[in-house]
């Protein structure tokens, strides 16, 4: 592969046949797994409640975004996750003795669906449809326990 002895190039071993057949320099290419942007952003909220509540009270809200992530070497556009953003909200209530809490929690609470590991595969989609991922498009599609809202309790005790 002279073309790319300097250059970053696939390793035939595990490089797709694209890759491997042509020798395909990848210089100056994004890195699979690395967005261009990333970050986090979160508030905590503690309202200043009367004397006669017995518990405290804190409130979290957290967003956490991605810029689009492709996760093949190659760039296939089947291995690609576009942008997306989550965003999570808490509210604590916490006894004024600080021994017990309770935690009432909503993940994911605009439902964005999202990735965190594309494989591509096979022939790409199937003709006709619009749809980017479609049966024998790709071989490994992970899907994280985020990637739905849900709700959860928490409980806490000190002793």
């Amino acid at each position: 592969c002279k073309a790319a002895q300097a250059a970053y190039a696939a390793n035939p071993t595990t490089g797709n046949q694209l890759s491997v057949n042509k020798c395909v320099a990848h210089n100056g290419k994004v890195l699979p797994f690395a967005p261009k942007n990333k970050f986090n952003i979160s508030a905590t909220y503690t309202p200043e409640l009367p004397p006669s509540f017995p518990f405290d009270l804190k409130i979290n809200a957290t967003y956490s975004y991605s810029s689009m992530i492709n996760f093949d070497l190659d760039q296939s556009s089947l291995a690609r996750q576009p942008s997306y953003g989550i965003f999570d909200m808490a509210a604590t209530f916490t006894s004024k003795d600080g021994r017990y809490s309770l935690a009432l929690i909503g993940k994911n609470l605009g439902d964005q669906y999202y990735t965190t590991f594309i494989t591509p595969g096979g022939a790409g989609p199937v003709a006709g449809t619009l749809a980017p991922l479609q049966a024998g498009s790709y071989t490994r599609l992970q899907v994280p326990r985020d990637a739905q809202r849900y709700f959860g309790v928490k409980l806490g005790a000190k002793f």
